[in-house]
Order: C-alpha cells, then sequence, then structure tokens
C-alpha cells in the first residue's frame, strides 16, 4: 500500500535543470542520447560540467548529437561511441571504452535510456 501512495500522491516539488548540482569531474554515460529525453540529459549534465559518453546505433548519430549540444556548451567534454544493445559484442567493446576513458575511477552516472524492443523471436 505504501508504494501505491507514493505513486498517486502528487508532489508540490518542481524540479528542473538548474536543481542540478555541479557535475565536474564526474564520467557519466547515457544511453540513447542522441534523442529525446537522452539527450535533454546529456546537455544539462554536459552544461553542469560532466563528461558524458554518448553511445548510439551508429557513431554519426553520436557526432551529431555532440555537435548539436556543442552549439550551446562549445567546451563540453562528450565521448561518442557505438553501442547496439542486442550484439552482446557490441555493449562488451562499449564496457572497455568506458573502463578506458574513465580509469582509476567509478562510472558516476548511468542513465539507462534506451533499450532493445520487438526483437525477432528464435
Amino acid at each position: 500500500m505504501r508504494i501505491l501512495h507514493l505513486v498517486t500522491t502528487e508532489t508540490t516539488q518542481k524540479f528542473s535543470a538548474s536543481d542540478i548540482p555541479p557535475q565536474k569531474g564526474r564520467c557519466v554515460v547515457i544511453t540513447g542520447a542522441n534523442s529525446g529525453i537522452g539527450y535533454e540529459a546529456a546537455l544539462e549534465l554536459a552544461r553542469k560540467g560532466a563528461e558524458v559518453i554518448l553511445p548510439a546505433r551508429s557513431l554519426e548519430k553520436a557526432n551529431e548529437a555532440i555537435t548539436r549540444i556543442r552549439r550551446s556548451i562549445p567546451g563540453a567534454k562528450l565521448t561518442p561511441s557505438v553501442l547496439d544493445l542486442a550484439s552482446l559484442a557490441s555493449v562488451r567493446a562499449f564496457a572497455r571504452l568506458v573502463a578506458e576513458k574513465c580509469p582509476g575511477q567509478s562510472l558516476d552516472r548511468l542513465i539507462n535510456n534506451a533499450g532493445v524492443m520487438a526483437v525477432p523471436q528464435r
């Protein structure tokens, strides 16, 4: 019952990007960051100083998002990458990139905003 109460209770506090604390020195991965909510999250975290890794299904899509972000934040620390969540080989390669990009430190933020749906049955 407590969970239902939390879900149905209207919150009086509003959250905005200005509420995000400084993120300098933070390593962030956002899947689906080339469009929609993922893009907006990448934009605002980059604005706050985070180093953002933007995986997409193609390097072209990742680079397009980075170009758009750099129009607003020229000095943003952004890394494009390829990640196909339907491919374990792609996921492993991406994990190696993250380990290289954030050596000696943990991944500070992981925003799972993309997924695979309507996968053909085997």
